[in-house]
């Protein structure tokens, strides 16, 4: 049966044979699709399905559909990545671990292109997510690092994940999308580059570097867009956040994910009152897990350099804004982003830390 590459395609017939359900002798009789249900996504195409059964309590009662986007300036390198396979793949390994703090997979399916999987997921409805822009508080940051530290170490060097680009395939991404969005990151931004200028210079000319260190050893399973719109805050008591859009994900350094989190989400006083504890939290809890040694040191360095991949992301933004005259949502995202990242910069030397892991020329 062909899998549906919109929600306007979805059929009862592809319901019934998709989702298993939670009792024999069931069949969706109806089913309503709700395109606005809050959820947020920039990179898919997500729907809420609410289904009715011809018996009772056959169970769910509604899942969310995520297909990859068909149009939209992320679709071609989302495609040449295979994000959507990947994410059904992570998210199969995810679930042979209930107890993790993720949203679990209930089916998945290859589209006309393999590569474009569309996902069925538990509905986690009434969840609620956070605003990057807001950020989040210090205690929440520290619950969804301990949540990542468990995921982090529940996969530490295993050698069955999928794989984060390579170095010259983001090279290659970057100069496509991303060099035509720096002049008006550079305009915007001029009065407060002056002390950081080298370092937003260095990270525009070197992606290959910054690839390299993200995809270094020891690595993990990193979920490598980890921000606060990405968790949910539910009404389960079992799981009241859950870390959700695993497209991104693959083998890499686990510090990618802590450095991307605690600087993008939260506030500059926040992060340099608490950013030490938080980090040793976090190592503590990894520290079970750790197959190679690796110490808090080699960590801390690895957490310095990776703030040379969060630095693309006000660029991104800004260049989008200037594509789309009036999106003051954006432009508002990019000034958090940077302020956030222009502070980290002056705290952490992130191209001292590049030097120091003899990665590029700096």
């Amino acid at each position: 049966m062909k899998t549906p590459e919109t929600a306007s395609e979805i059929t009862t017939e592809w319901l019934e044979e998709t989702i298993e359900h939670s009792a024999g002798s069931c069949a969706v009789s109806t089913f309503e699709v709700d395109e606005d249900f809050g959820a947020k996504s920039t990179i898919a195409d997500v729907v809420r399905v609410k289904l009715t059964h011809e018996s009772v309590n056959c169970g769910p009662n509604s899942v969310i559909i995520k297909f990859p986007p068909s149009s939209g300036m992320y679709a071609p390198t989302l495609g040449r990545v295979s994000a959507f396979a990947k994410e059904a793949r992570v998210y199969d390994r995810l679930k042979e671990h209930p107890q993790l703090a993720v949203p679990r997979m209930l089916a998945s399916r290859e589209g006309n292109i393999p590569e474009q999987v569309v996902v069925v997921l538990e509905d986690m409805s009434p969840a609620t997510a956070g605003s990057q822009v807001e950020g989040c508080s210090v205690e929440t940051a520290r619950t969804v690092l301990l949540q990542m530290a468990e995921i982090h170490g529940l996969f530490w060097e295993d050698e069955d994940l999928p794989e984060n680009p390579s170095s010259a395939m983001f090279a290659q991404m970057w100069n496509r999308i991303g060099a035509s969005k720096w002049p008006p990151f550079v305009e915007r931004y001029a009065d407060q580059l002056e002390p950081t200028m080298d370092t937003w210079t260095w990270m525009h000319d070197n992606p290959e570097p910054i690839a390299q260190h993200r995809r270094g050893r020891p690595s993990t399973l990193i979920h490598g867009d980890l921000h606060i719109e990405n968790i949910l805050f539910t009404a389960d008591p079992e799981r009241p956040t859950v870390i959700i859009d695993w497209q991104l994900s693959g083998r890499g350094k686990c510090a990618h994910d802590v450095s991307y989190f605690l600087v993008g989400n939260l506030s500059v006083d926040d992060r340099r009152s608490s950013e030490v504890q938080l980090l040793a939290d976090y190592f503590s809890a990894l520290d079970a897990h750790k197959l190679v040694e690796y110490s808090f040191d080699e960590f801390y360095l690895d957490y310095r350099a990776a703030l040379t991949r969060s630095m693309i992301r006000p660029v991104f933004a800004l260049g989008r804004a200037s594509e789309q005259p009036g999106e003051t949502e954006i432009t508002q995202f990019a000034d958090a982003m940077f302020v956030r990242l222009n502070a980290a910069i002056l705290d952490l030397d992130p191209l001292e830390a590049m030097r120091e892991l003899g990665l590029g020329e700096v």
